[in-house]
């Protein structure tokens, strides 16, 4: 797998959310934000799966209010538990 990231302007990835819509029915960009977008091209390669290599892009816009999301590192948990741990390693997993 080759995967390549980039910061786009609106400009940029106007096209590909425009398309998005169109293909997915998703709802575009935040409405009124013309910063930066991250985008994600990833080309997988795998001949003992597919028959030919396959590419993929992927836009993402910052999230509605750029708030902090919930995940398992989150000492901000909204559901039970609110003073839970934070999972640890005693050495990395990769």
């Amino acid at each position: 797998m080759i995967e390549r990231y980039r910061l786009i302007d609106y400009e940029a990835a106007k096209e590909g959310f425009e398309r998005d819509i169109k293909e997915n029915m998703h709802f575009g960009p935040p409405p009124n934000y013309k910063g930066k977008y991250l985008q994600l091209e990833f080309t997988v390669e795998d001949a003992g799966v597919f028959t030919t290599p396959w590419t993929a892009t992927l836009t993402y816009a910052p999230a509605n209010g750029g708030g902090e999301v919930i995940c398992a590192e989150n000492r901000h948990e909204y559901y039970n538990n609110k003073e839970s741990d934070v999972p640890k390693a005693d050495k990395p997993d990769f």
